[in-house]
């Protein structure tokens, strides 16, 4: 997490996993990621934030299945990119 904040202009934790998505969305947020989030808490935010554009990951790069309770949302895919090399996935049993 320090790898990250020393690098952002600030960090946010509105306390819903589907705010903090729709913020991305909107273009209010650059970036969100989240682990161990179950599948009734993303599934209708990340729709929403790929309608928007936006590039929505499993933490680990790969194509998001919202079954693994992990997900990034980027405003960009070189934003993913970047933040995907510095944090590191954490598994959860699947949903």
């Amino acid at each position: 997490m320090r790898a990250l904040i020393e690098r952002c202009h600030g960090v946010r934790c509105l306390g819903s996993s589907a705010l903090n998505t729709c913020y991305v969305a909107s273009g209010a947020s650059d970036l969100y990621y989240e682990f161990g989030i179950h599948i009734w808490d993303m599934a209708a935010a990340t729709f929403i934030a790929k309608e928007a554009g936006c590039v929505v990951l499993d933490t680990d790069g790969s194509e998001l299945n919202i079954l693994n309770r992990r997900v990034l949302v980027s405003t960009t895919q070189e934003l993913a990119d970047h933040v995907i090399k510095i944090i590191q996935t954490v598994v959860y049993e699947s949903d």
